[in-house]
């Protein structure tokens, strides 16, 4: 929400609720439309995606991040399963409803919000196009027995994505 008005804000504090998550209790499912959105107060969660292998990690959060952001805002459905992490996390959570009414009396935030959201989009784009330019490379490199760090780029996903979460909290907290 970073560049939001002050009064949308507030508006929106009205309309949040803080809820408890045990550790490694799930905050979302992979498929399952997404209704709400969780940001985190206190510890953390973490991101996995479904693979032939099982599932796989693909990103971390902690304070002021909020994952599964894109699937809010763009009203669809989560492409990962996110779990609070081994300590736990505490977060606001904002139905998709009640945010809908609010964006319609701050039409200047909503213009705000779909930047910053477009904006993610991108960087997650990037970073998912260089994990996968770097996956087919370790894909390569495997069948030879040399080992490239495909998940760091997976890691450097979430942590592109955690920066600008960071930015975008410290920008919207003014």
């Amino acid at each position: 929400f970073g560049g939001c008005s002050d009064s949308f804000l507030d508006a929106l504090c009205v309309v949040v609720s803080e809820v408890h998550f045990n550790p490694e209790e799930p905050l979302f499912e992979t498929s399952v439309h997404a209704t709400e959105l969780l940001m985190i107060v206190s510890g953390g969660a973490e991101t996995f995606v479904d693979s032939p292998a099982g599932e796989i990690k693909d990103g971390e959060y902690e304070e002021g991040c909020a994952p599964g952001v894109l699937a809010f805002f763009f009203d669809t459905r989560h492409v990962h399963t996110g779990r609070a992490a081994r300590a736990g996390a505490t977060c606001l959570r904002l139905n998709r409803s009640q945010f809908s009414d609010i964006v319609l009396l701050f039409p200047t935030d909503e213009a705000t919000i779909a930047n910053n959201v477009l904006t993610q989009l991108k960087k997650q784009n990037k970073a998912m196009s260089m994990g996968y330019a770097q996956s087919t490379a370790s894909h390569g490199a495997r069948s030879q027995g040399v080992s490239v760090g495909g998940m760091s780029s997976m890691r450097g996903s979430a942590a592109q994505s955690h920066a600008y979460s960071k930015a975008s909290q410290g920008a919207g907290s003014q």
